[in-house]
């Protein structure tokens, strides 16, 4: 279920990565040019979903049955790097017609120096929300108790 899930997912991303750059040359943008884009590219589209499926299966084995403490932590590090990855490689394969090797190599000769900043970036934003998320659910906590002992007597 996991494979369709990614299979589904890349594919009408896909689409969308076609129809956007369809729409920012400044032409027509449609819906059967995409979905028949997509559809060349389904062999590179699978090969991704594939790779996605390995990479949550790893992940899931690092986490192990606890979803505490370092391990954790290792786990989501691997899906937000292989997440940033995809990033690079799903667009690289629709818009350059390439397959998922191809696109992988050309991923590499784009970014070959930036790819740990990227990396590091996404980590960045996924700990800086947590953090956020944290500080908001305290304070939405605060302003409950709060609530909670003013209001017998208002």
């Amino acid at each position: 279920m996991a494979f369709v899930g990614y299979l589904v997912t890349y594919f009408f991303t896909g689409m969308t990565v076609h129809l956007v750059d369809v729409h920012l040359r400044g032409k027509d943008a449609q819906l059967g040019s995409a979905f028949a884009d997509c559809v060349r590219n389904i062999g590179g589209i699978t090969a991704l979903a594939l790779v996605s499926l390995a990479v949550a299966l790893l992940a899931s084995a690092i986490r192990g049955n606890r979803r505490r403490g370092l391990r954790d932590a290792a786990a989501d590090v691997v899906e937000r790097a292989w997440l940033a990855v995809t990033y690079l490689l799903l667009p690289i394969m629709i818009l350059e017609d390439v397959p998922f090797t191809k696109s992988v190599e050309r991923a590499r000769s784009l970014h070959r120096h930036n790819l740990v900043q990227i990396v590091v970036g996404e980590l960045g934003l996924m700990l800086t929300s947590r953090i956020i998320s944290v500080i908001m659910t305290i304070i939405g906590i605060g302003i409950a108790v709060v609530a909670y002992f003013i209001a017998p007597p208002l």
